[in-house]
């Protein structure tokens, strides 16, 4: 993630990880929630857990930021 953007998303209260689920979701609309957490990974310039996205798919849904259809596995 570039340093500028880095910075903003600080600002919003956004962290890279919640950044790299948001940016996995928002062109795969639907998208089962595992198959997110792998997209998410893939796409990211950054090497996050399947674990850290997991958490980080939470505060999403916990911000509103998401929404949830499906069970999490």
């Amino acid at each position: 993630m570039h340093a500028h953007n880095h910075r903003v998303l600080v600002e919003c209260g956004v962290t890279p990880v919640d950044w790299a689920v948001l940016s996995a979701i928002s062109y795969l609309l639907p998208i089962q929630p595992n198959q997110l957490l792998i997209q998410a990974q893939l796409e990211s310039e950054d090497d996050f857990s399947i674990d850290e996205l997991k958490s980080a798919s939470h505060n999403c849904l916990r911000h509103g930021w998401i929404l949830q259809t499906e069970k999490w596995h």
